[in-house]
């Protein structure tokens, strides 16, 4: 019988491998964000920063307006359609400085609960902080306030920087290398300078600045970024190195040349994984081409989120935009400030998610259900080779 399975397991691996460079995302669904994030609400005028637990969202709030006021996290919950539910976090509620906000979120899985991680730069580094909080209630595990005296303008989780083990990375403008705290402690274990332990290069090849807005890891620690100028890929080498395509080390491959450098928020980039191969999806924020590591020029529209190769191509791809009106859900975004989250849910369903700042809301995209069911084959090959590595803990 286990060997009739494997049979008909290999049969249709073939199918899915003949069919495997990319499998299309469907739109299934837009939550407006408007009553929460608004001028009254205490978590912000407009939603800029978020992260996913695999079931959950969280979003984090920007200051938009001319003075101080108070920003935080609210909790999106059933978002995968029908009545969104919401949750704002009290804890995670603090001053912000005008025009600044949580530039970045990251959720990180673990026992006895999920924890969340907050990012701000105030403008300043002696008021920015990075700070880790409990996903349930968001109250306050630990704060680093002044990171390494830096202000931290991107920030993720790494999740094996800290010896095989996930910690908080982050970068800070004018710097090239991946900073890391303790996840347990929000200690430095890798720092930017002497006499701190210096942090892995991730500076794009060929180089296209340092004033860094993005930065994400997929499960093997590969790692993209987002600066001024461009998008970066790098591939893992070691906990502490990352080299190019073409594998070179201590550099990353830059994918992504914009044809305009913004010095701006709303810039994000998350790795596609198990969606045929790996692909990368960006924010296209004021921008009209973008030119791939081989040359190649594409017209891009900046309100549009963009699917790219890791190469920064799209050779081969049947879908290389997402509008946020698919499927006939939402309608189209007009604004260009977005950040994104990926993640699997509790089936193990790679999914995307978008928070568009302009039109305050939250947009979720998932596998083709087709393609998807065709490359679910996987789950019956795991009867016959036994348990799988798991995702994210």
């Amino acid at each position: 019988m286990r060997r009739m399975i494997t049979c008909a397991v290999a049969a249709l691996l073939t199918a899915v491998a003949a069919n495997a460079a990319q499998t299309p995302l469907v739109h299934v669904s837009s939550i407006d964000l408007s009553l929460q994030f608004n001028s009254t609400t205490g978590y912000g005028g407009n939603p800029l920063s978020i992260a996913f637990d695999g079931t959950n969202a969280y979003v984090g709030g920007f200051n938009s307006t001319a003075a101080a006021a108070n920003i935080g996290v609210v909790k999106v919950s059933n978002i995968f359609g029908g009545t969104a539910g919401f949750t704002p976090l009290l804890n995670t509620q603090f001053s912000s400085p005008a025009t600044r906000g949580l530039d970045a979120l990251a959720y990180q899985g673990g026992t006895p609960e999920g924890s969340l991680i907050m990012n701000h730069d105030s403008g300043a580094a002696a008021t920015s902080f990075i700070s880790r909080r409990k996903a349930s209630d968001g109250s306050l595990v630990w704060n680093i306030a002044n990171p390494q005296g830096q202000r931290p303008t991107a920030m993720a989780i790494d999740p094996l920087g800290d010896s095989g083990s996930a910690g908080v990375a982050f970068l800070a403008a004018g710097g090239g290398r991946r900073r890391l705290l303790s996840l347990a402690t929000g200690a430095t274990i890798f720092g930017g300078a002497a006499p701190d332990p210096l942090g892995g290069i991730i500076n794009t090849s060929p180089d296209s600045g340092t004033t860094w807005r993005a930065m994400a890891f997929d499960d093997l620690g590969n790692v993209v970024v987002g600066n001024q100028a461009a998008y970066g890929y790098g591939v893992r080498n070691t906990n502490n190195q990352w080299k190019t395509l073409a594998g070179v080390v201590n550099l990353t491959t830059r994918s992504v040349l914009k044809n305009v450098a913004t010095n701006n928020v709303g810039q994000g980039i998350v790795v596609l994984e198990d969606v045929g191969s790996d692909l990368l999806a960006m924010s296209g924020r004021a921008m009209t081409t973008f030119t791939d590591s081989l040359g190649g020029v594409t017209t891009v529209a900046d309100t549009k989120v963009h699917i790219r190769k890791l190469d920064g191509s799209v050779t081969d791809l049947t879908q290389i935009v997402l509008n946020g009106d698919e499927d006939g859900i939402g309608a189209a975004w007009a604004g260009n400030i977005k950040n994104l989250a990926f993640g699997v849910d509790g089936r193990g369903r790679p999914v995307l998610v978008v928070v568009d700042y302009v039109g305050r809301r939250l947009d979720v995209y998932v596998p083709e259900p087709a393609t998807l069911g065709l490359l679910g084959v996987s789950a019956l090959l795991a009867l016959v080779r036994g348990p799988a590595r798991s995702r994210k803990e």
